[in-house]
């Protein structure tokens, strides 16, 4: 269901991870053994507030997001990411053309993410 959210040729850059498009290797990033064991561990992500830019058909959302595991003792931030969200409107809504997404850790890659 998630991989629905994208066009057909969409794609999903996590920096440093993978660089899935189309909806089938979008649906192996959270099929895949990294996410199911959060998952299994359980977690939770955190997005927004976003920032958006609209331009008729054409958005771009520029956001943080907050992934949560729990230990077995307690909840702890397992990633802090900058994203970026190009968003096109279609026939049958809204869906994302390509998400980025990259740590925070001081680099310039994931604040470029958050600029305009």
């Amino acid at each position: 269901g998630v991989a629905m959210l994208w066009a057909e040729q969409g794609s999903y850059a996590v920096h440093g991870f993978a660089d899935a498009v189309g909806r089938e290797a979008v649906a192996g990033l959270i099929t895949g053994p990294v996410h199911q064991q959060l998952l299994a561990d359980g977690c939770a992500h955190v997005l927004g507030p976003v920032a958006i830019d609209l331009e008729g058909d054409k958005a771009t959302a520029r956001g943080h997001s907050v992934v949560l595991r729990w230990t077995g003792q307690a909840f702890e931030v397992h990633r802090v990411s900058a994203n970026r969200w190009l968003l096109e409107r279609g026939a049958g809504g809204w869906q994302v053309a390509r998400r980025e997404n990259a740590l925070l850790q001081g680099d310039a890659a994931a604040r470029a993410l958050l600029r305009n």
